[in-house]
């Protein structure tokens, strides 16, 4: 399985901020403005480019991230262009946390995210991945802790 790097995060901001944006304009458009052809009109312009942002902002992130985490059947390994970066055997993990994307709504820096710990030269390590509940599952990785 190949997951690009924060992906979730970046569509769960991308959406959540364009959410609050287009609540908070519609909010101010109605409680500050006469409803007339013309300012239902700006209305519209404001939330179809609000909406506009939030696309170019995703397709930007798409584009110049080139960073991946892949799980193998016996590795996780960090590519970055199709170069390995980093290569973790699942059998110097640790263990592994996943803090729910709940956590991350109430202030959390966590949610979303599987905390992979492992050792590396007898020193141990983590790796914050951007991770589903669902996915958790899919992996080979045994003593996966829910939080």
């Amino acid at each position: 399985m190949k997951i690009k790097k924060d992906i979730y995060h970046v569509i769960f901001f991308d959406s959540f901020f364009e959410l609050i944006s287009i609540v908070l304009v519609t909010l101010g458009f109605f409680l500050g403005f006469e409803v007339t052809k013309t300012n239902i009109l700006i209305y519209l312009l404001i939330i179809g480019i609000i909406i506009l942002l939030g696309v170019i902002v995703f397709c930007l992130y798409f584009l110049f991230c080139k960073t991946y985490y892949e799980f193998a059947n016996d590795s996780l390994k960090i590519k970055r262009k199709g170069n390995i970066i980093k290569e973790i055997n699942y059998n110097k993990i640790k263990c592994c946390e996943y803090y729910r994307f709940v956590t991350l709504l109430l202030g959390d820096s966590k949610g979303g995210k599987l905390l992979v710990y492992y050792l590396e030269d007898e020193i141990e390590k983590n790796i914050e991945i951007s991770f589903l509940k669902k996915l958790t599952k899919k992996i080979n990785i045994k003593n996966i802790f829910i939080k």
